[in-house]
């Protein structure tokens, strides 16, 4: 981008940027109508590497700051992503997923840095474990710090990824605040692989695809509860059990 784009009037900054991205290959894109508008299209995005150009990248960040809806490529599958400081957006991301509104929705930072005023729980072996697996497929449960993310989760509680992708730590950098992430299906399906699967699922009813092609078959993201000790494993996929015992050793829980 020619020049930084700043948080929408009144809203946090409450990331530190992340290392530069800088961006590479062509694109091909259909232009995106303003959303709300009467006859609304999807955009599809067509990028020739897992880096965007930022002219791409300022469409989906605006698109972000309106409250839109993008799917995009993540470490495991596509997901779905909002910004994660606007409640509408997220309201509007758990409709369109048909997702239990008891069930929270992670989000995804570009940096460590700003953990510590996102959330508590902070201790030697919980960095420990983040230097071993972040960025990657982990999703780490924390207490959060006061009631910023209170529409991401119906407890105290939130999800926190660092992802292994450039494109979504892009959006990131440079929406200089997280963007809530979840799996590109309708809940209950599976998760999507291809943009042509998103396409199928969710047609018009999200705003833009960022598509790369089809993703390699790859478990989805391990989900660590570390609010209390022992640490436990909500669910096991792309980081194993072994794999986190071999890091924090009797912290994590046998069940």
């Amino acid at each position: 981008l020619e020049r930084p784009l700043r948080p929408a009037p009144g809203a946090k900054s409450i990331l530190g940027g992340a290392d530069d991205v800088r961006a590479a290959s062509s694109a091909q894109e259909a232009p995106l109508t303003p959303r709300g508008s009467r006859g609304r299209r999807m955009s599809r995005v067509s990028v020739d590497s897992d880096l965007l150009p930022m002219d791409v990248a300022e469409r989906a960040v605006g698109c972000l700051l309106e409250g839109g809806i993008i799917a995009l490529p993540t470490d495991t599958v596509y997901g779905l992503v909002a910004d994660a400081t606007n409640p509408g957006a997220v309201g509007r991301l758990y409709e369109i997923k048909g997702r239990d509104p008891g069930r929270a929705i992670a989000i995804f930072i570009d940096s460590q840095r700003s953990l510590a005023s996102l959330v508590h729980n902070l201790t030697v072996d919980v960095r420990r474990m983040l230097e071993a697996f972040w960025p990657g497929p982990l999703t780490v449960v924390f207490d959060r710090r006061g009631g910023e993310f209170d529409h991401l989760s119906p407890g105290s509680t939130v999800g926190v990824r660092l992802p292994d992708n450039s494109i979504p730590l892009t959006l990131i950098q440079e929406l200089r605040r997280p963007i809530a992430c979840t799996s590109a299906n309708i809940s209950g399906e599976a998760s999507p692989t291809s943009a042509d699967q998103v396409e199928q699922s969710f047609g018009d009813r999200i705003d833009m695809i960022l598509d790369v092609g089809s993703l390699p078959e790859r478990a989805t993201s391990t989900v660590i509860d570390v609010t209390q000790t022992p640490f436990r494993i909500l669910r096991e996929g792309a980081v194993s059990r072994s794999q986190l015992t071999a890091v924090v050793g009797e912290l994590l829980s046998d069940e």
